[in-house]
């Protein structure tokens, strides 16, 4: 049997250096995006946008309008 380390999908670890105040700004953003502060580095690294907060109530109320359009289209 593997343990859960061996499995996992992302197995590399890439370690930096950051002072109290930088580690607790980025916190606060991956806490805003709704992320973990690994999850909102590597969107950030990789050029992909994270969502915060604000944007995924505007997305959720952007369903919500499309799926009662929907309903009155029938």
């Amino acid at each position: 049997m593997s343990s859960g380390s061996e499995t996992r999908k992302r197995p590399h670890i890439l370690p930096i250096r950051l002072s109290d105040e930088e580690r607790e700004t980025l916190a606060a953003r991956a806490q805003a995006a709704n992320r973990s502060v690994a999850g909102y580095v590597r969107a950030v690294a990789l050029e992909q946008s994270p969502r915060t907060r604000d944007t995924m109530a505007l997305i959720a109320a952007l369903s919500r309008v499309g799926n009662n359009l929907n309903q009155l289209a029938k």
